[in-house]
């Protein structure tokens, strides 16, 4: 059984989706295992029902303390004879070296078993276990329109530390004519009502009328693109997928990494991303931003070494998939 959060605004909903759907769409070629998906929130005994209904032999809990709290209520009683594996969305180091370390917000003891998909950390515990990032497989298409301007942009939920206005300046500093394309939808637990977002939209717009460059254009939505494949199909309207971070006041070992970019790497176009915590895990492959390069030399790079279909071929779900069936059946046939 997986369980997934309930709210579709929610990154830990689109990432547990992400993940699903690559179980669905691949396990069968391991096994004949029955995957059944359900979704809660705060709901322990709906939980139970739940496993009452579907009798599970393994749960897989797409979990984060504020997106699936019921997940808190139930463990402390739960069923033992049903094996319970968490799926971070947020791995960290710190759960890995120390899950009772008082600066591990996250729950590290909370399950029996960890799956989480952050390629830099160093497993060093025999319930913990890492597995591929699942990228969407899709259908390359151009993009659409005639507009022959370089069309920039990312999809994301609208929050300052995501650096839209840095992304809109460092555009500006290179090209006199571009696309900046931004999809902030509404976020259920930051910006519900789009305060963030509507601010941060404005501010760029400003930063693009007092550039003076008349042929930067800016398109800001704010539409929530429901299924990975809506978000794809939106990213493949751009030249240049293109993420910004801010460096978190913490170390970078006690935050996961961005999942906002998975989508873009579907699309098989460059991305662009600055150095920061949350994007370490694609600043070895891709470069950083400033440091490695500017955006006219890092997209020479990338499409030089055609660095977005080689992490395409490599992060597959058809691979994660695998990893997940090796994992499980590791655990139970040491049970």
């Amino acid at each position: 059984m997986y369980v997934n959060p309930s709210n579709k605004e929610c990154g830990i909903y689109q990432y547990g989706m992400r993940v699903y759907k690559s179980l669905e769409q691949w396990l069968h070629k391991w096994s004949d295992w029955e995957l059944v998906y359900v979704e809660n929130y705060t709901d322990v005994q709906k939980h139970i029902n739940d496993i009452n209904e579907h009798k599970p032999d393994v749960i897989l809990y797409s979990y984060h303390p504020t997106a699936t709290p019921f997940a808190d209520g139930y463990m402390g009683n739960a069923d033992k004879d049903i094996l319970h594996i968490g799926i971070t969305h947020e791995q960290e180091q710190c759960i890995i070296d120390n899950p009772a370390s008082p600066h591990n917000w996250y729950g590290g003891s909370l399950f029996p078993y960890w799956i989480g998909h952050d390629p830099t950390i160093v497993i060093n515990r025999d319930n913990c276990f890492n597995a591929t990032r699942p990228i969407l497989r899709s259908q390359w298409r151009e993009k659409s329109g005639d507009d022959k301007r370089i069309t920039f942009g990312n999809s994301g939920f609208g929050f300052r530390r995501k650096l839209h206005a840095d992304i809109t300046k460092s555009i500006i500093a290179e090209f006199d004519e571009a696309v900046i394309r931004f999809n902030m939808p509404p976020s259920h637990f930051g910006d519900k009502q789009l305060h963030e977002a509507s601010q941060i939209a404005e501010e760029c717009r400003r930063i693009v009328s007092n550039s003076g460059k008349r042929e930067i254009e800016l398109r800001v939505t704010h539409n929530l693109l429901e299924t990975e494949e809506e978000i794809v199909d939106w990213l493949y309207d751009n030249d240049v997928n293109i993420y910004f971070f801010e460096q978190q006041h913490v170390p970078s070992h006690m935050r996961g990494v961005s999942s906002s970019p998975d989508n873009a790497l579907s699309t098989r176009r460059p991305l662009i991303v600055n150095r920061c915590s949350m994007m370490r895990h694609l600043n070895p492959i891709f470069g950083a931003y400033g440091v490695d390069g500017n955006i006219k030399e890092l997209l020479e790079r990338q499409q030089r070494y055609n660095t977005p279909q080689l992490v395409y071929n490599e992060w597959s779900a058809e691979r994660t998939a695998g990893e997940y069936y090796n994992i499980i059946r590791n655990i139970l046939n040491k049970k």
